[in-house]
């Protein structure tokens, strides 16, 4: 399944699962918003963004149940 802006998808980033939030959906990938508990630093990654191919995620949590569970709260 392919990811919408605001699902929050996992993948696989040297050797280590990471998670995001997806801002931005191009044609063969998206651009994701690394979760804010990651340390980017020991990552060897330079800022929080990075660019994940559709075929090297999973959705982890839909947009949709996501705003479903705030509206309840």
């Amino acid at each position: 399944m392919r990811a919408n802006i605001g699902d929050i998808i996992g993948f696989t980033r040297k050797d280590m699962h990471l998670e995001g939030v997806v801002t931005h959906i191009r044609e063969n990938s998206v651009i994701v918003k690394l979760a804010s508990c990651y340390d980017f630093r020991d990552l060897n990654i330079d800022n929080e963004f990075t660019v994940v191919g559709h075929s090297k995620y999973e959705v982890v949590q839909s947009a949709k149940i996501h705003l479903a569970d705030e509206q309840t709260a």
